[in-house]
C-alpha cells in the first residue's frame, strides 16, 4: 500500500528584512516528490519569487514559476507548490525591487512511497 511520509514544516525565514534581494538557506529535497512554501509579508515591498535548484550543489537555476509569484506594494502572502522535483536542493530567492517589509518563509516536504 502506498503512502506518504511528510516532514514537518520548518521555518525557512523570520522576519527577513525585504529592503534588499534574499536568499535563503538550501532545502535538501533529494528523494523528496512534493515541496511546498508558504510566504508572508508586511510592509510595502515590490519584487519577484524564485525557487532555484540544483543536482550538483554548486550550479543554481531558477524554476519556471508561471505566474511567477510577487509582492505587489501591500502586505500580503502566497503559496508556492513544487511537484516531482528531481533535484538535489532547492531554495528561495526574492528580488526586490522597491519599498520594505519583512518576509516569513515556511517549507514542508512530502514522500510518496510504495
Amino acid at each position: 500500500m502506498a503512502r506518504k511520509n511528510v516532514a514537518l514544516p520548518y521555518q525557512l525565514l523570520d522576519g527577513e528584512s525585504m529592503g534588499a534581494s534574499i536568499t535563503s538557506a538550501a532545502t535538501n529535497v533529494t528523494y523528496t516528490d512534493v515541496v511546498g512554501y508558504q510566504l508572508k509579508w508586511t510592509g510595502t515591498p515590490t519584487g519577484i519569487f524564485d525557487v532555484e535548484a540544483t543536482v550538483d550543489g554548486t550550479n543554481w537555476e531558477a524554476l519556471t514559476l508561471s505566474p511567477a509569484p510577487q509582492a505587489t506594494g501591500a502586505a500580503g502572502g502566497t503559496l508556492i507548490n513544487l511537484n516531482q522535483i528531481p533535484y538535489a536542493q532547492v531554495r528561495l530567492k526574492y528580488a526586490r525591487t522597491s519599498g520594505t517589509g519583512n518576509l516569513t518563509a515556511w517549507v514542508m516536504t512530502k514522500t510518496l512511497s510504495a
